[in-house]
C-alpha cells in the first residue's frame, strides 16, 4: 500500500477535479444533445400534428365531396327513374288508348261486316228466288251466277274465321296487357 502523503491527497484530488471537469463537460454535452434531441423531437412532432391535421382536413374534403357527389347521383337517379316512370306511364296510357281505338274499329268493321253479311244472305235469298224463276230460261247464266254466290260464301267464311282469329288475338292481347299493368 501507498504512503498517505500530503503530495498524494492533493494528487489525488487534483485527479478527482479533472475528473469532476471532464464529468461536468461530458454532462454538460449529453445535456446539450438532449436539450437538441427534444427540440428536434419537438419538431418532429409538431411536423407530423401539421401534416395529420392536413390530412385529417384533406380526408374531410374529399369525404364531403363523395358525399355531395353520391347526394347529386342520388338526386339523379330519382330524376331518371321519375322520368322513366312518367314515361312508362305515359306510353302505357298511349297504348292502351291504342288498344281502345283498335278495338272500337274491329268492332266497328265486324258490326258493318255482320250488316253487309246479312244483306247478302238476304240479297242471296233474292237471287235464289230469281234462279228457281229463271233456271228455266237461263240454265247456263245461273250455274255461273250460283258458283259466283258460291265463291262469296266461302270468302266470307274466310273473313268469319279470320275474324274470329282477330278476336282472338284482341282478347290475348287484352289479358297480356292486363297482366303488364298489374306487374307494373
Amino acid at each position: 500500500m501507498q504512503e498517505v502523503t500530503l503530495e498524494n491527497i492533493f494528487n489525488i484530488l487534483l485527479q478527482l477535479k479533472e475528473d469532476t471537469n471532464n464529468l461536468k463537460e461530458v454532462t454538460s454535452s449529453l445535456k446539450q444533445e438532449l436539450i437538441n434531441f427534444k427540440s428536434e423531437t419537438n419538431h418532429r412532432l409538431g411536423t407530423f400534428k401539421q401534416e395529420l391535421t392536413n390530412f385529417k382536413s384533406e380526408t374531410n374534403h374529399r369525404l364531403d365531396t363523395f358525399k355531395q357527389e353520391l347526394t347529386n347521383f342520388k338526386s339523379e337517379t330519382n330524376h331518371r327513374l321519375g322520368t322513366f316512370k312518367q314515361e312508362l306511364t305515359n306510353f302505357k296510357s298511349e297504348i292502351n288508348h291504342r288498344l281502345d281505338t283498335f278495338k272500337q274499329k274491329l268492332t266497328n268493321f265486324k258490326s258493318e261486316t255482320n250488316h253487309r253479311l246479312d244483306n247478302l244472305d238476304n240479297e242471296l235469298v233474292c237471287l235464289q228466288n230469281s234462279f228457281t224463276k229463271m233456271e228455266y230460261e237461263h240454265s247456263k247464266k245461273l250455274d255461273l251466277l250460283l258458283d259466283y254466290a258460291n265463291a262469296n260464301i266461302e270468302k266470307h267464311e274466310q273473313y268469319d274465321k279470320s275474324f274470329s282469329q282477330i278476336d282472338n288475338k284482341i282478347l290475348n292481347h287484352d289479358i297480356q296487357i292486363e297482366i303488364l299493368e298489374e306487374h307494373i
